[in-house]
């Protein structure tokens, strides 16, 4: 046979109607007030749902409105937890200051259920499809909740793992900048340094002439005054231009022979010079010397 399960209102018709509690003179105490309370931890704390409860001497009050009133309130408090699922309990109190009768109350995604054992089903096919599915359909919210869970949990560690690593980027993309940047303050160095030394260079070899010029005197021998001319020369005369030299009548065939290798011989001395002056490190700057 199927399984009676008492309502909330019938329960609340008995209580209210209930003559077996008694007094200390023998006389039935009848109910005083009911209050709603939610179950939290297990059963070992609970909130008043009601604030207060409500008080019933010297009054009348209808088991149906009572049970709707305290229907509502459970409803409302459960939508406010995690899952909307929440254990409660109806007591009745009889001019005491503990409750002397309760009923219990669970809900369910928003569905009341009355009494201890939750859904009373009838055992029969249709009754035992109706407590599969409900079965089925606890396992697949806790699921949906162990997986909200996790995959929160890993978008989580997602966000601040790439949070890292653009930092990390940002650090190594400062520091390539930087180096970069002195790269290529080293080359400008290096560049100054050998265009000054070249113009140091060609300016001491052109201390000879200069200094028989303006005195009018041998002071330096004729041949490094004329050698220091014509290595001027040669390194401002391309070939192609020599050969057009010849050509033109300007210079004679029996000396162009002679004026080729000795061009060829500066540009060979000079790039001997380019050769060991790269293997010279430049000056380091003021600003690192006092460091």
């Amino acid at each position: 046979m199927p399984r009676k399960v008492q309502t909330l209102e019938s329960w609340i018709s008995e209580v209210l109607t209930n003559s077996d509690t008694l007094d200390a003179g023998g006389d039935a105490r009848p109910c005083s007030a009911f209050t709603t309370v939610l179950l939290k931890g297990n059963g070992f704390s609970t909130e008043e749902v009601l604030g207060g409860g409500i008080v019933l001497q010297g009054k009348t009050h209808d088991p149906a409105f009572l049970a709707k009133k305290f229907t509502l309130a459970i409803e409302n408090k459960a939508s406010q937890l995690d899952g909307g699922i929440g254990k409660f309990t109806v007591q009745a109190f009889y001019g005491q200051r503990e409750p002397e009768s309760s009923f219990h109350v669970r809900c369910v995604d928003g569905e009341v259920v009355f009494g201890d054992h939750g859904h009373a089903e009838e055992p029969t096919e249709k009754g035992i499809l109706a407590l599969m599915m409900r079965h089925t359909e606890q396992k697949d919210r806790m699921l949906m909740q162990v997986l909200e869970g996790t995959f929160g949990q890993w978008a989580k560690e997602r966000s601040v793992l790439q949070s890292e690593v653009n930092d990390a980027y940002a650090i190594v993309r400062e520091l390539m900048m930087k180096q970069a940047d002195n790269s290529h303050a080293y080359a400008m160095q290096q560049l100054q340094f050998a265009r000054s030394t070249g113009e140091r260079q060609a300016l001491m070899k052109m201390v000879p002439a200069l200094a028989n010029g303006l005195t009018g005197k041998d002071i330096f021998p004729k041949a490094d005054q004329d050698s220091a001319i014509i290595d001027e020369i040669a390194r401002n005369v391309r070939p192609e231009q020599l050969e057009m030299l010849l050509q033109a009548g300007i210079i004679r065939k029996e000396i162009y022979p002679a004026l080729v290798a000795r061009f060829a011989e500066t540009h060979e001395r000079d790039a001997a010079e380019r050769r060991e002056l790269a293997n010279v490190p430049p000056t380091a700057p003021s600003s690192e010397l006092n460091s």
